[in-house]
């Protein structure tokens, strides 16, 4: 019984570390894949803003931001995870940030730090976040610096008011902020730990079987047989019997 509890113990333990080593790889498999979306998304914005002349004018849809925002959308729509492109000072409604974005915009804004990560929510709702800050180039100045030298189409659509204005070079603009729901994630690790459940169970069983049948005939039968030849001898008193163990007897 004590060895059944001993091998059960491992048993829990090991399954245990086994979930914690899996939970602890699809971390940093998130994490890799926010700072990679991020990186791409960050690069395609810089890209445009440094090469893309008058082309704008004529076709809005060629505007960086709006690029680096069509891109994040269409990279939501096909991946388990959402990505999108944010600003306190936004110009586009879609990339208004959430009040857990504004929040790490502000932190950004006082500190050095230019990326955060987290297990947000409750239990069985968990979200692995990850955002990226956006610093401001002087290409991103063509757009976003004074009011008065913004390109026609902007100033049109953008007020002298409107905030997304008078940044400079340095300056957080946003941040690209990745979301993955852990649920989907969580629950693949259950079924493979319920699977890893069953095997070493199988196997601690057969275990449990193979040495209980080592002990019962290499411990308990030969006791058993010394103890039956004993009680003979005390009872016949005849000192000339001898112990045969078999060890194929069951």
């Amino acid at each position: 019984m004590i060895l059944l509890s001993l091998l059960l113990f491992l048993l829990l333990v090991t399954s245990y570390l086994s979930f914690r080593d899996q939970q602890d790889l699809i971390l940093k498999r998130a994490l890799n894949e926010g700072r990679g979306v991020a990186r791409q998304l960050i690069e395609t914005t810089d890209y445009m803003s440094a090469h893309v002349r008058n082309e704008p004018e004529k076709n809005y849809a060629l505007v960086p931001q709006v690029v680096a925002t069509q891109i994040a959308k269409q990279i939501s729509s096909e991946a388990h995870y959402q990505v999108r492109q944010i600003s306190t000072n936004y110009r586009n409604p879609e990339n208004r940030p959430d009040e857990y974005e504004a929040a790490q915009l502000k932190t950004f804004s006082t500190s050095p730090a230019r990326e955060v990560y987290e297990v947000t929510g409750n239990q069985g709702d968990n979200v692995f976040r990850y955002m990226q800050a956006m610093v401001t180039e002087e290409s991103c100045l063509k757009c976003h610096g004074p009011y008065e030298s913004a390109p026609g189409f902007i100033q049109q659509r953008y007020p002298a008011e409107h905030p997304s204005y008078n940044y400079s070079v340095g300056q957080i603009a946003g941040a690209v902020s990745f979301s993955m729901p852990l649920a989907d994630v969580y629950r693949d690790i259950g079924t493979n730990l319920r699977q890893d459940l069953i095997y070493r169970l199988i196997i601690l069983i057969l275990v449990f079987l193979t040495i209980g049948s080592l002990i019962r005939r290499y411990m308990i039968v030969p006791i058993s047989m010394l103890s039956e030849s004993i009680h003979r001898v005390t009872t016949t008193g005849n000192l000339s019997e001898r112990i045969t163990f078999d060890a194929s007897r069951d």
